[in-house]
């Protein structure tokens, strides 16, 4: 007869393979990631607490957290300046194109100040807003030996903002910081759909961030424009308007 061998002991249950966690959403998906955050955040605080929990309110996210601080702990206006410290009105004229320097003149007007500005369109410093001087006689000559600019329709032109940076401003005068602002602005010109020309530059705004496209002046025969944006740029009532010059050149397909 046969002898029936033992069935060898079965192996101890294992447990299951440990997946590896999910990669973090790429950059680019960080804005949706902090959306969905938010919501979900505001769905458990409507829909209370579940179980006797001594925390009864979800922990909100610290993006929000921060978000939420800083608007509640700035101050959206300011307080009026003395009547002899009181800023004027400040305007941009666009002067005129300088073809054997490639150049675009800026005139600005602050009361009775008035500076020179200079655009390179080529070289190191292309596209920066430099100041020259405030002689009213150099602005007299120039302005009649200089090209005018022409007004380009707005309607094919596009503004985006972006804040950059979000700080308070601690006014003297004051208990509380205004908001202040770092905003990266771009104006970009689309035919058909098709980008064209665009530029780029970054102004220190305060009290709100936002950036009203004024004016787009064209250099005649040439591809190069002038955008003009406004924004809040002086801290005093409910903000006073300053304006910029943004250089747009073609852009690289």
């Amino acid at each position: 007869m046969s002898r029936l061998r033992p069935l060898p002991p079965a192996a101890p249950a294992t447990a299951p393979a440990l997946r590896r966690p999910p990669r973090p959403a790429a950059g680019g998906d960080e804005p949706i990631a902090r959306a969905v955050r938010n919501l979900l955040w505001a769905r458990a605080l409507a829909a209370g607490p579940v179980g006797p929990s001594p925390r009864s309110e979800p922990r909100r996210p610290t993006s929000m957290r921060a978000s939420l601080s800083f608007w509640t702990a700035t101050a959206a206006t300011a307080d009026e300046l003395a009547p002899a410290a009181v800023v004027e009105r400040q305007e941009l004229e666009v002067l005129g194109w300088e073809r054997s320097t490639r150049r675009v003149y800026l005139v600005e007007r602050a009361g009775a100040r008035t500076t020179l500005f200079v655009i390179a369109t080529t070289g190191e410093h292309a596209g920066a807003t430099l100041p020259l001087s405030g002689d009213l006689e150099r602005v007299a000559r120039l302005r009649a030996t200089l090209t005018p600019l022409v007004a380009s329709p707005a309607r094919s032109w596009e503004l985006t903002t972006r804040v950059v940076q979000r700080r308070g401003l601690r006014l003297a005068s004051m208990a509380r910081p205004v908001r202040k602002f770092a905003l990266g602005v771009t104006v970009c010109q689309r035919i058909g759909g098709v980008p064209v020309a665009g530029g780029r530059a970054t102004v220190t705004a305060y009290l709100r961030p936002r950036v009203v496209l004024d004016r787009v002046w064209q250099v005649p025969g040439e591809n190069v424009a002038v955008a003009v944006v406004t924004f809040c740029g002086v801290p005093a009532g409910v903000g006073l308007d300053r304006r910029a010059a943004i250089l747009a050149t073609p852009t690289l397909q």
